[in-house]
């Protein structure tokens, strides 16, 4: 039997299969009326409607400047705006790069030198960030609200003249947490986000419908996107998860599916009071991170089914669990077309039941990454010895399941967002009074991580913990800010003097910590307005 039942037949794709224009232009051409996505203030647009609306921004990209190969920054939150542009920039094969909202200060900097973008998009309450990062990025901005260029009448549908759109072609750049030395950005191929849609999302059916929350710059919801758009559902597109509000719009928009719920989100929805309408509603699948007890709380008290998945932007997905397993804590089986081994520090696999590295590969050409871009010394060190390098341990069972133990690289993960500890640690240095800094991972409440901002003082120095969080929360994105922030005489160090992470972990460093939440501090999420 397949695995995905509902992907059975992995391939290198066409370009009418995987190229998200065609896909566009086919859908208006089949079935004009048909839904195809609805936003947080009931925008709704048909498959000819959409088609209609990227292809008046295609044109006005081009009358921009912007010509096949050129980076289109999108740096706007989940929107009509976002995608017009994502899919205007894909009609002229431009390479739509989508940033999140929260990026400021070097680290948005950072990016925008990586990929050297032509146009940056954004909204005038973020215009200042982007000016912030200095006149040395060289693109032209739009603040999509001020301009009309991007609201002229579209005059064409037709795609540009050249060699088609293939399973290679690049389709866009994703940054990803910089876990070794910085941000880098993931080159995304046509054939792999194809085949992450067509295997993570096959299960959608024209009468589908798609709910994307989080942010559309992570592959999940970029490949749910992509997933919905190849299997001819709709989607309703919105700017962020809420919880009160989250059955609202399951019912009110006929929600049937969720792309991805962490075990946050799912502790905030199964902590909400009981309901006479609980199972009132058309949802009927959704994807966890690991199937346990939280989540079979959930797919019993509200009734749909529910399968776990192991990913990264990389290779997009890679495992994934029959629908309700029954193993607690798998995160599936590797998906046909896919080969996973576990391995030790010299590549060498592990028997059955030991922890190791999870590297894989995939049997077809352009499913996985290819590399990152302008850093072929971090593409080296990933996809060595003819495997990608997740940098993630697990082990397996006798029967192929695989089980997430732990993390080698130095990220946190909270509330779906990869965290890097090497730039929340390059911040905290720049505070006057820090002498050394170390970022770490510790349990929350909510069944993720909360960040733990360790440092010492320089000499002569008496740093206060909340004048620490407050510099961190004024240069970082709202999602990397610390919760807790200790401060020691001497980080724990090995002889060679570099920072053991390990004993800061411990409950005893936690429990001294000062505590933001405890503090009755939060920090905004500086979410725009309604943008279409």
């Amino acid at each position: 039997m397949a695995h995905p039942t509902w992907f059975p037949d992995p391939h290198v794709p066409t370009s009418e299969e995987c190229d998200l224009g065609r896909v566009l232009r086919d859908r208006a051409l089949v079935d004009p009326t048909g839904p195809f996505a609805t936003f947080a203030d009931n925008t709704a647009w048909d498959n000819q409607a959409a088609l209609a609306v990227a292809s008046a921004t295609a044109d006005s990209l081009a009358a921009a400047g912007v010509g096949a190969g050129d980076r289109v920054v999108i740096l706007l939150p989940n929107s009509a705006a976002f995608v017009r542009l994502y899919l205007g920039a894909t009609l002229i094969q431009a390479l739509p790069v989508p940033i999140h909202v929260a990026m400021r200060g070097t680290l948005l900097k950072n990016a925008l030198e990586l990929v050297k973008p032509k146009l940056i998009v954004t909204h005038s309450e973020l215009a200042h960030v982007v000016a912030s990062c200095g006149e040395a990025i060289g693109s032209l901005v739009l603040e999509i609200d001020k301009t009309d260029l991007l609201d002229r009448p579209g005059a064409h549908a037709a795609p540009p003249a050249g060699e088609p759109p293939a399973a290679w072609t690049l389709t866009c750049l994703l940054l990803t947490s910089g876990t070794t030395g910085g941000t880098k950005a993931v080159r995304v191929r046509n054939g792999q986000l194809w085949s992450v849609g067509r295997a993570h999302f096959g299960f959608l059916r024209p009468a589908d419908r798609i709910m994307i929350t989080t942010p559309m710059c992570h592959i999940g919801p970029l490949s749910a996107f992509a997933g919905a758009m190849i299997q001819r559902a709709s989607m309703v597109i919105l700017e962020t998860f809420k919880t009160e509000t989250f059955w609202a719009d399951i019912r009110r928009f006929g929600v049937t599916a969720i792309p991805g719920l962490g075990p946050s989100l799912l502790h905030f929805l199964n902590s909400a009071p009981d309901t006479p309408d609980a199972t009132d509603n058309a949802l009927r699948i959704v994807n966890v991170t690991a199937i346990g007890e939280e989540a079979r709380r959930f797919a019993k008290r509200f009734g749909v089914a529910i399968f776990s998945s192991f990913g990264m932007t990389e290779i997009s997905v890679a495992m994934l669990s029959p629908v309700n397993s029954e193993k607690d804590g798998s995160c599936g089986r590797p998906r046909d077309g896919i080969e996973v081994r576990l391995v030790d520090e010299n590549d060498i696999e592990v028997p059955v039941g030991q922890i190791g590295e999870i590297t894989l590969r995939a049997r077809d050409p352009w499913v996985l990454s290819d590399g990152y871009e302008a850093n072929p010394v971090a593409t080296l060190a990933s996809w060595r010895n003819g495997w990608f390098h997740t940098g993630d341990l697990a082990r397996r069972d006798e029967d192929g399941d695989f089980y997430f133990a732990d993390r080698l690289k130095d990220v946190i993960r909270r509330r779906g967002e990869n965290i890097s500890s090497t730039e929340l640690e390059r911040e905290a240095r720049l505070h006057p009074k820090v002498r050394e800094a170390a970022a770490v991972g510790v349990a929350s409440e909510h069944g993720d991580q909360d960040v733990m901002l360790v440092v010492s003082e320089l000499p002569g120095e008496t740093l206060d913990p909340q004048e620490l969080f407050e510099f961190m929360a004024a240069r970082l994105p709202q999602f990397m800010a610390p919760r807790f922030v200790r401060i020691l005489e001497e980080l724990p160090k090995t002889p060679s003097s570099k920072v053991i992470k390990g004993p800061l972990k411990e409950a005893a460093v936690v429990a001294g910590a000062w505590d933001r939440t405890a503090a009755g501090l939060r920090v905004a999420a500086g979410r725009l307005g309604s943008i279409t």
